[in-house]
């Protein structure tokens, strides 16, 4: 199973390069990413090191299972000192998107 590693931000630009593209497309074929987000926002727009239960700077196991049309992805829990597995449905990674825990996510800057 490929393994790649993507570096996001919440509310950036699709995918557009080919690096981002070979990680799309790694995505819609099921392998396993692992995902740091290198900045996370209030709904004021300020930073933080968390967006619910999602950490800033941990990385997160996410696969998309494209029969299901769901994303499965396992991380840390902010400020929890604990892991959490979730599955919840979202937009394919066509449409340039990824979700973790329910949460969708925009591709910013990516690497293989």
């Amino acid at each position: 199973m490929n393994k790649s590693i993507v570096i996001i931000s919440l509310g950036t630009a699709l995918v557009s390069s080919a690096v981002d593209a070979q990680v799309k497309e790694s995505l819609k074929n099921g392998s396993v990413c692992f995902v740091r987000f290198d900045q996370l926002f209030t709904s004021q727009g300020g930073e933080t090191d968390c967006t619910g239960t999602i950490a800033r700077n941990n990385p997160y196991n996410i696969q998309y299972h494209k029969s299901a049309g769901t994303w499965t992805a396992t991380g840390p829990v902010c400020n929890k000192g604990m892991n959490n597995t979730h599955t919840d449905s979202g937009p394919s990674p066509d449409d340039g998107y990824l979700v973790v825990w329910g949460a969708k996510f925009t591709f910013d800057r990516c690497s293989v």
